[in-house]
C-alpha cells in the first residue's frame, strides 16, 4: 500500500480518537445535564476509564420491504441510539466494545420491561468501523447514511436469539 494513503489514513483515524477523547472531557457531562444523553463509564480497579458509551433515544424509519412487505403496521420504531462508543486505544480487541453493546442491549431490556418499546440498537459509524459492527455484532445498514457515518441498525430480538 502506498505509503502516503497509509500516513493519511493514519492521520484521519487519530483525529477520530481526539475528537472522541474531547468528547469525553469537555462536552459529555453538558450533554448529559442537558438531557440529550447519558454517558457510561467502564474502569478499571485503579479508575482508569477503559471505555465509555453514551446512549440516547432515537426512532428509525423502515421500509415496505423491511417491514415483512408492509405486515409490520409501522414505519417508524423506537430504538436506543449508541451516540458514542470508544474503547482505550491499550484495552482493544479484548471485548469492551462487545460488552458495552450487551450493555446497550440490557439497558434497552430495561426500558422496554418499565416503560416504553424498544426494537433496536442503531449507531452510526466510520467507513473504517463497518466489518466490526457488521460482521462482528451483526448490525445492518440502514437505507439512509452519509458519505461521512454509516447508519446502522441491530434488532434486539434477532442479537439476543444470536447469544443463546
Amino acid at each position: 500500500m502506498n505509503t502516503a494513503i497509509v500516513r493519511r489514513t493514519r492521520k484521519r483515524l487519530e483525529g477520530h480518537s481526539r475528537d472522541m477523547n474531547e468528547f469525553l472531557v469537555n462536552e459529555s457531562l453538558d450533554e448529559q445535564l442537558d438531557g440529550y444523553n447519558t454517558t457510561f463509564l467502564a474502569k478499571n480497579d485503579n479508575g482508569l476509564i477503559l471505555a465509555y458509551m453514551s446512549l440516547c433515544t432515537d426512532a428509525i424509519r423502515l421500509n415496505h420491504a423491511e417491514r415483512n412487505n408492509g405486515q409490520i403496521g409501522y414505519e417508524t420504531f423506537p430504538s436506543l441510539k449508541i451516540a458514542r462508543l470508544a474503547v482505550h486505544k491499550d484495552y482493544q480487541r479484548i471485548g469492551l466494545g462487545k460488552n458495552m453493546i450487551k450493555y446497550a442491549v440490557h439497558k434497552s431490556l430495561q426500558l422496554l420491561e418499565d416503560f416504553c418499546g424498544v426494537k433496536f440498537l442503531t449507531l452510526d459509524c466510520f467507513p473504517h468501523r463497518l466489518g466490526y459492527y457488521v460482521e462482528t455484532i451483526g448490525f445492518v445498514q440502514n437505507q439512509e447514511s452519509s458519505e461521512d457515518l454509516i447508519s446502522l441498525r441491530l434488532n434486539i430480538d434477532e442479537y439476543l436469539d444470536r447469544l443463546v
